[in-house]
């Protein structure tokens, strides 16, 4: 038998209220194993909870139990509401082995509701190393979690050290929301796993939906200088061989893509792009670096920098240049002044004592102009100075010997001189 037990037919009145103005719990439920609180109702609200300041239901149990359960077959099934601006939390659950909260509507209606002007409007935590679930909600037709906070706070805070921080359940076919988590500032949703198992996990089983949908209604520009924001999704993880964001399909799927982009620019990447397999291209492929380079195995990679040129020194492997008109001449080591490489053919990671050299496109190369002055258009070759390009002014020597064409003049002395590497 109950401690307290409260029944009403009348749809006008509660079956037990629970109120309280002065910054305590609207009802309390405690129980060493079984259910804090339970409320059930056919058509109307299974458990209500309300008040300016404080928490509004809180259930606790301490074996395996749960600690908040409200059903209803239409209607709300649990709904709280905390109306005063200090931080509160509207619904409170607790239990160390079981399902913190438990909302079940069981035809069209909200499993659960939970709201706050500041703080979280729903908190579950399961304290057990068991499996378990934080909150579980269950609706036919309609939303089976809703978390509001109409100012600074979370809509939903769930957290469990293994199992199921938040489980969501539409059963019905009618277009329904399984969370729906709301908040003006702060975040709207949290889910945080202790030890092993998936913060939040979206399962869609039509193929017109989407697992997990995040979107971004604003339309002014995302502020720089700052860290990513203004994003649908945004993934960031600091496990080192791990990635931010993860896409992947079924191995038999070879029409799906792990990862799709889509618009004017569909793709961006700040720093180094791996590809493991083929890159297939329908479309312009647009590369803001200057030289197409390739790596190799230097023979004194303490001396080189970006800039130096480089000689054939035998198979994937290059040294200083050091004699004038060598015709194992390979090019110029990429990433001297402004310019970075486009693409580098050959990458293998950060392997000691390999180079990207730049044998096509825009590169600064060191130059020396003591053996002539330099012009925009002259050709280069190596030069006695090593390491350095000179004019080639010797059309005999030059065949085989030349490495690219200066774009900008340089009269006397030695410096990096943007060049066009087009070796011949």
């Amino acid at each position: 038998m109950a401690s307290v037990h409260g029944s009403s037919n009348d749809p006008n009145v509660a079956g037990v209220d629970g109120a309280n103005t002065n910054g305590g719990a609207g009802i309390w439920g405690v129980s060493p194993k079984g259910r804090g609180v339970v409320g059930v109702s056919d058509t109307g609200v299974g458990v209500w909870g309300q008040l300016k300041q404080g928490r509004a239901i809180v259930g606790a149990v301490d074996e395996e139990g749960t600690g908040v359960w409200a059903e209803t077959k239409k209607g709300r099934a649990l709904v709280a509401a905390v109306n005063g601006n200090e931080e509160s939390t509207a619904v409170w659950a607790e239990t160390k082995k079981g399902r913190s909260i438990v909302g079940l509507a069981t035809n069209e209606g909200v499993g659960v509701w939970a709201a706050t002007r500041k703080g979280r409007a729903l908190v579950a935590v399961v304290d057990g190393d068991e499996e378990s679930t934080a909150v579980w909600a269950e609706t036919k037709k309609g939303r089976s979690v809703v978390g509001l906070a109409t100012n600074e706070g979370t809509g939903v805070w769930a957290e469990t050290r293994k199992g199921r921080a938040l489980v969501a359940v539409v059963d019905g076919d009618e277009e329904s929301t399984a969370v729906w988590a709301e908040t003006k500032r702060g975040q709207a949703v949290v889910g945080i796993v202790g030890g092993h198992g998936d913060a939040i996990a979206g399962t869609a089983n039509d193929s017109g939906s989407n697992g997990i949908f995040g979107r971004n209604n604003a339309t002014s520009r995302a502020p720089a200088g700052g860290p990513p924001v203004g994003n649908g999704v945004f993934g960031y993880t600091e496990v080192p061989n791990a990635s931010g964001v993860v896409g992947a399909v079924a191995g038999g799927n070879t029409e799906g893509a792990g990862v799709c982009g889509i618009g004017p620019v569909a793709g961006r990447f700040f720093g180094d792009v791996v590809v493991t397999g083929d890159v297939v291209v329908n479309g312009d492929v647009k590369l803001v670096g200057a030289d197409l380079a390739e790596h190799f195995a230097t023979a004194d990679p303490v001396s080189v920098e970006p800039g130096t040129v480089m000689v054939i020194d035998g198979v994937d492997r290059v040294r200083v240049s050091e004699s004038a008109y060598d015709r194992r001449v390979a090019g110029v080591v990429s990433g001297a002044g402004e310019y970075r490489p486009g693409v580098v053919l050959d990458h293998q990671g950060e392997a000691a004592g390999r180079q990207a050299l730049a044998l096509v496109g825009k590169v600064y190369c060191k130059a020396d102009a003591s053996f002539g002055a330099i012009e925009a258009g002259d050709l280069l070759t190596t030069s006695p100075t090593p390491g350095h390009a000179m004019k080639a002014d010797d059309a005999a020597r030059s065949f085989g010997a030349v490495l690219g064409k200066a774009m900008a003049p340089l009269a006397d002395g030695t410096g990096l001189l943007p060049i066009l590497v087009t070796l011949h």
